[in-house]
């Protein structure tokens, strides 16, 4: 249960040690580095892969980099709890763990009911 898939988060957590603790878990590490992120002459496995995520900014540019490694998911998460707690607010009324679990399903259904009625469809225009 140690075991970490994937870590996502924003280049505030661009440090060597953060790379250390989550490639420990297993993690793939998806932080994209600072503009002036330098490598590290570390030779410790969390320096070496943000060594490698700072040589494939550079190479492929931080945009591109963002969209292949799929960093724009984190936006699209933070944007739904942003969502979530306009509509229902920043704390559950619960006092117990299945009151709470109750009160967050029927959170986001109403959320994602409201937003089936209300989002806008969108398609691409091609030339």
């Amino acid at each position: 249960s140690d075991q970490v898939e994937r870590f996502t988060a924003d280049g505030a957590y661009d440090k060597t040690a953060v790379y250390d603790l989550v490639t420990a878990r297993g993690a793939d590490v998806v932080v994209p580095p600072t503009k002036n992120a330098r490598l590290s002459r570390s030779s410790a496995a969390g320096a070496r892969a943000r060594n490698a995520t700072v040589e494939s900014v550079r190479e492929l540019g931080r945009r591109e980099w963002k969209k292949r490694r799929g960093y724009y998911r984190q936006a699209r998460v933070e944007n739904s709890f942003y969502r979530y707690k306009q509509l229902i607010g920043g704390r559950l009324r619960g006092r117990n763990y299945a009151v709470q679990a109750t009160e967050v399903g029927l959170a986001v259904n109403v959320r994602n009911r409201m937003l089936e009625l209300g989002a806008p469809r969108s398609e691409p225009i091609h030339n």
